[in-house]
């Protein structure tokens, strides 16, 4: 239990459905950041989280503070550590992404038309895990860093493996975000808030 928001019990994990994973690289070092920062103001806190459709508790009377959210994310820790041998990506990084998605509340969803769902927001497609895996941290994890790391590796898209690309993409996906239609805080924006301003919490 991390207090703020109730961590679901544990309960019988399910096979992992087969999917044929995108080709990775094999390096053991963290793919380089390679970007300039945009010049955007950093909070002294994150903006109140945005309740959702869930019942699930939230702080009242209070902003979340981002040492809020880097606690409870830090429970997930290892989780993400477990999928590093699969995605090497750093952990930071995705433990960073959490913290930007949905302030590491397993339960949340979003409530924008998208029905984005759990600690990544993954969006239930045909190429997804089925819900009722994502609603559980661990395949939620797994299917985020899937993403991210498909994204990283994009040689079409991202030659240069560059970091600040692939969680710009994460956003908003790779057409919005060549054709520069990301909404004012997605894509290059997202990216900023997740390495330059929560990052730093985890490192």
């Amino acid at each position: 239990m991390c207090g703020i928001y109730s961590i679901p019990n544990d309960i019988p994990e399910p096979e992992l459905p087969t999917i044929t994973p995108t080709p990775v690289v094999t390096s053991t070092e963290y793919p380089p950041r390679i970007v300039e920062p945009l010049s955007i103001p950093t909070p002294e806190k994150v903006p109140t989280v945005v309740p959702s459709k869930t019942s699930t508790p939230r702080p009242t009377g209070e902003e979340v503070t981002a040492e809020i959210v880097v606690r409870l994310c830090e429970y997930y820790r290892p989780l993400v550590e477990g999928w590093y041998d699969e995605f090497p990506i750093d952990p930071n990084i995705v433990l960073a992404v959490m913290a930007q998605e949905s302030a590491c509340n397993p339960n949340e969803m979003s409530d924008d038309g998208y029905s984005t769902i759990g600690l990544m927001q993954i969006a239930v497609k045909p190429w997804t895990l089925a819900e009722e895996y994502l609603w559980q941290p661990r395949w939620n994890i797994w299917q985020g860093m899937y993403m991210l790391n498909a994204n990283i590796n994009n040689e079409e898209e991202n030659p240069e493996k560059d970091m600040h690309r692939a969680l710009a993409a994460y956003n908003c996906g790779w057409t919005s975000l060549n054709a520069d239609v990301c909404l004012y805080f997605g894509g290059p924006v997202y990216a900023d808030k997740v390495l330059y301003y929560w990052l730093p919490y985890f490192e």
